[in-house]
């Protein structure tokens, strides 16, 4: 690997010379990613990362491998009178190279590394793999291409220290960091690119309404993160208020991936909590909520318990901390009463009430829901 002074000098701005542009650089966390950037899991929480370290975030993210066996074309499907284009989906005939509509190639969305395969070589008219025996196409005998001695890249070539790596991590850790809506915006960009990531923690920024909603919109075209983790118990949120749960909630009609959403410490209200619940009557995906400590009151609790009447997926939910009184408790029973899928409900540290406390009393004669109550387990 290059030394410090070889590829270039830690958190620099360098000069693209193939486009002429500025390429805002940070070797320490470069580094960090080359070298656990194939682990399940990327830690790169408590390092005083910054919205312009998001950059970098946001490359590696849309350059991460993906399953060569779930994109790899066959070659007996080539073979075949038609194929389907991977880009636009319009079925072409088996002459053409490119599609007619979109002009995509016929080997659109193959893997780089089918084409460094020892055993097959690719067509350069028909795009047909074939063996690496066969001097010309078995298809439409044109000359196998002269072989290209394999290049690595120097460190001028290299956009990242990382650029040459395999990056297959499904969890990234960024929580406790610098991040602000700048950042969240990078973060964006790499997530609607991105076919690997299943789970995101960023509690412990400050990326607000704002950073909320470029996530909350890169989650409208992303299908495979499953877990968002905008905060955590007696840890700092991310500032994220009514606007930002909207934002999010507008994205849970779109997604279809996400299961577990945690904005613990954030400061949502009850409008926020509204938000949300509108949102959880119509996603089928969703099984684990934590709304704990973002003021939202009893209003909150009754848009909430309205919701479980209608939802079939949630299973968790957690309001601790809420100052929710006895007339939300009503409402949360009541959906309780309605609800055959949820299994526990945290309302430790609300304004429950011997009131309240009837009225869920009432509700588990019907459905068994774990309830937490100031520590105290009620089932």
């Amino acid at each position: 690997m290059a030394s410090n002074t070889d590829f270039y000098n830690s958190n620099e701005q360098k000069n693209d010379q193939s486009t002429g542009m500025s390429t805002y650089h940070n070797l320490d966390l470069e580094k960090r990613i080359a070298e656990k950037g194939n682990e399940a899991t990327l830690n790169l929480n408590n390092r005083n990362l910054t919205d312009e370290d998001m950059i970098i975030i946001s490359y590696a993210l849309q350059h991460q491998t993906i399953d060569t066996d779930v994109l790899v074309v066959e070659s007996a499907q080539i073979q075949q009178d038609e194929w389907s284009c991977a880009k636009c989906t319009l079925t072409n005939e088996s002459t053409d190279r490119i599609c007619e509509v979109c002009g995509a190639s016929r080997l659109y969305g193959v893997p780089e590394s089918r084409f460094n395969q020892e055993d097959e070589w690719a067509c350069e008219n028909c795009t047909l793999f074939n063996k690496s025996s066969n001097p010309v196409c078995e298809l439409c005998s044109a000359s196998r291409p002269h072989p290209l001695q394999k290049q690595t890249l120097t460190n001028q070539q290299k956009l990242y220290y990382f650029t040459d790596q395999k990056l297959a991590f499904t969890t990234l850790n960024l929580y406790c960091n610098s991040i602000s809506c700048r950042g969240a915006k990078h973060l964006a960009d790499g997530l609607n690119h991105n076919k690997v990531l299943k789970t995101l923690s960023l509690y412990k920024n400050n990326i607000g309404d704002d950073g909320a909603g470029y996530i909350a919109q890169a989650l409208r075209h992303n299908n495979t993160l499953t877990t968002l983790i905008f905060g955590k118990e007696h840890v700092q949120g991310n500032s994220i208020g009514e606007l930002g749960a909207q934002h999010l909630a507008d994205a849970l009609r779109y997604n279809q991936t996400l299961t577990a959403i945690d904005l613990h410490l954030n400061q949502i209200g009850s409008n926020g909590a509204q938000y949300l619940a509108h949102a959880l009557q119509n996603n089928h995906t969703l099984t684990s909520l934590s709304l704990a400590e973002n003021q939202i009151e009893d209003d909150g609790a009754i848009h909430l318990g309205n919701a479980l009447k209608n939802n079939n997926k949630l299973m968790a939910l957690s309001l601790y901390h809420n100052n929710i009184g006895p007339d939300g408790a009503q409402a949360l029973a009541d959906g309780i009463t309605n609800n055959e899928m949820l299994a526990t409900l945290n309302l430790n540290n609300n304004k429950i009430s011997a009131r309240g406390v009837q009225y869920f009393a009432r509700a588990l004669e019907i459905n068994k829901v774990i309830l937490i109550f100031n520590q105290l387990f009620i089932s």
